[in-house]
């Protein structure tokens, strides 16, 4: 697999298109991107090499997370909906890749991780790395901690479904579950969040 940082021709062409805060996506960057989606759906989503290439390859096209993001957040659009994921998904591929300097090191310390556990740990790795500069940390409310927290225990009990996949069943029901969730966020948030089945192949 090539390296993230390599500077490939197609990449160097890419960044230079990108840097002045382009709300499109080009041809190549289309291409890159669904060269990505392919190779995560042939690992079920669960290689985190790939997701961590992915992340340093968005911010060599957008610049380091911590900078002022709001030129590009047209463009972020279009990232996710190309990825199949949300926009939140996103900057988390990108926080992946730019707080985490060495995959192999990383993967040495946590070598059991899955996906869901790696977003979990995020905000420490945030707050062990230096500073951006422009880039203020804040401290979430307590209620935003506090769910933050239930979140993560949600993630911790599907991590059972790794290794079997869940049942019809059990499936409907999780999927109702969940539409009450976003029916919940959207009611109270303003913030959409889409739910679909999808079984795997």
């Amino acid at each position: 697999m090539a390296k993230p940082s390599s500077t490939h021709p197609t990449q160097q062409k890419i960044a230079k298109g990108t840097q002045n805060g382009s709300d499109r996506l080009t041809k190549e960057q289309t291409q890159v991107l669904n060269g990505y989606v392919q190779r995560l759906q042939k690992t079920a989503g669960e290689d985190l090499q790939i997701r961590h290439e992915l992340g340093r390859w968005l911010n060599t096209q957008y610049g380091s997370p911590g900078q002022n993001q709001r030129r590009h957040q047209k463009v972020i659009l279009l990232v996710a909906k190309e990825l199949g994921i949300s926009v939140s998904e996103v900057y988390r591929l990108r926080d992946f890749g730019f707080y985490v300097k060495k995959f192999t090191t990383f993967i040495k310390k946590h070598p059991n991780y899955s996906w869901c556990k790696v977003k979990q740990i995020l905000p420490e790795l945030k707050g062990s790395s230096p500073k951006v500069a422009g880039q203020v940390q804040k401290r979430a409310p307590r209620r935003v901690n506090t769910i933050k927290r239930s979140v993560r225990g949600v993630c911790n009990k599907l991590e059972s479904f790794s290794k079997s996949e869940p049942t019809q069943e059990e499936s409907t029901e999780l999927l109702a579950i969940f539409k009450q969730l976003g029916e919940a966020v959207r009611s109270t948030l303003s913030i959409t969040l889409t739910i679909q089945m999808k079984r795997r192949k």
